[in-house]
């Protein structure tokens, strides 16, 4: 091949380098974006040095060398970084007048003026709803709460002291939707804002199921930006801190997406975890499905006994512990119990699992099989030694 025939080759490639660039500086032109609707600094040392040590191990297995690579993509991420403080200060927008002929509000006044993004809806009033705006507005984000029943909205948006409405279409404004309605309610909701959001904004659900919610959104929401997740806490929660999310993001965009939510809720202490719905769905079998199944069969059995009061009068620390945890799930919402149950895909295979260990273990007892009892019992001991000691590894 020509010396003028090498250098043709070259020139294709640098054209090609270069739209690549302007791809890349593209994103972070979007990224930008993103964390300013999040209220996010743009440096970001962690990503800094996550996408440094990337570029490293792909230098190294193609057989470059990662300190020319190195050199190059410093200067890629402070370019991306002046493109990013470029959009962050961009001024604020006026934010739409808002009538109180289509909107609750505690001071029954018109609502207007100059906002900061993001702008939030939450659509749903009940416990997560109202849990998740307080939290919103305490971070002064504008919220707007949106749910069709009109006596549970009131009360909701005079608590919190923001705005309310039934009409659905009020999410327009906003630039990010947060649907937490229960999961039975979830493909109405879905369906309601099929024709009502646009492009340009993101919708995250929080219901306790993933698989079901996040095909529902990509089948009804497909021009929308959505992403999946679960706040493994309840409303009696104070804060954020020490509290389990799971995100599930699906594509690339919603995983960029998740990142930015997940710093902004590891900014608040949040201990986050992301994974496909699928692993979601088949951990959530356990962490709740199994857990609410067993005190739900374990309430059934105690308070239809007639020793009941006296067991209580004389309770040790293990029945106390199982009470607690009777008293905790019969106190929730049954119908949200019942979605999990019923949602969850593989639930069966696990509550069937423990329905036929719990019969074996009646037989052994029944029989008074004492070898049985203790030779099975000491071989559960030693695999939760075993999970103990690998957990703290991995905690480590």
């Amino acid at each position: 091949m020509s010396l003028e025939e090498l250098r043709s080759k070259i020139d294709i490639l640098d054209k090609q380098i270069i739209e690549l660039l302007r791809q890349r500086q593209q994103l972070s032109l979007s990224i930008g974006k993103e964390k300013k609707t999040l209220g996010f600094n743009i440096d970001d040392s962690a990503r800094e040095k996550t996408v440094l040590s990337h570029i490293h191990e792909l230098s190294v297995s193609s057989g470059l060398n990662p300190n020319f690579t190195h050199s190059i993509y410093q200067s890629i991420i402070a370019s991306s970084k002046e493109a990013q403080k470029t959009v962050a200060l961009q001024p604020e927008l006026q934010a739409p007048t808002i009538s109180k002929t289509n909107y609750h509000h505690v001071e029954e006044t018109t609502i207007t003026g100059t906002v900061s993004y993001p702008k939030i809806a939450v659509i749903g009033a009940g416990k997560m709803g109202m849990w998740i705006a307080r939290l919103l507005l305490s971070e002064k984000i504008s919220v707007v709460l949106i749910d069709n029943n009109a006596r549970q909205l009131s009360a909701a948006s005079s608590a919190l002291k923001t705005i309310g409405t039934t009409d659905f279409s009020a999410a327009t404004k906003s630039d990010i939707v947060v649907i937490a309605v229960p999961i039975l309610a979830f493909e109405t909701c879905a369906k309601e804002l099929a024709n009502i959001l646009v492009p340009s904004q993101k919708v995250i659900d929080i219901t306790s199921v993933k698989e079901i919610p996040v095909r529902t959104m990509h089948t009804y929401l497909p021009q929308c930006l959505t992403l999946g997740a679960h706040p493994l806490f309840g409303p009696g929660a104070q804060n954020l801190a020490k509290q389990n999310v799971v995100l599930t993001p699906t594509n690339t965009g919603e995983t960029e997406f998740a990142l930015l939510v997940k710093q902004w809720l590891e900014s608040h202490n949040a201990i986050v975890s992301i994974m496909t719905p699928a692993e979601h769905d088949d951990v959530m079998s356990i962490v709740l499905g199994l857990a609410h199944f067993i005190a739900i069969v374990s309430g059934d059995t105690l308070l239809h006994n007639t020793e009941i009061g006296k067991a209580y009068l004389t309770s040790g620390t293990t029945f106390r512990a199982l009470t607690d945890l009777v008293k905790s799930v019969l106190s929730e919402d049954p119908l949200l119990y019942s979605s999990i149950q019923t949602h969850l895909p593989k639930l069966d295979i696990v509550e069937n699992e423990f329905v036929t260990n719990a019969n074996e273990w009646a037989i052994i007892v029944r029989n008074r099989d004492t070898n049985s009892f203790v030779s099975r019992m000491t071989k559960l001991c030693q695999l939760q030694n075993d999970l103990s000691k690998n957990i703290e590894d991995t905690s480590i």
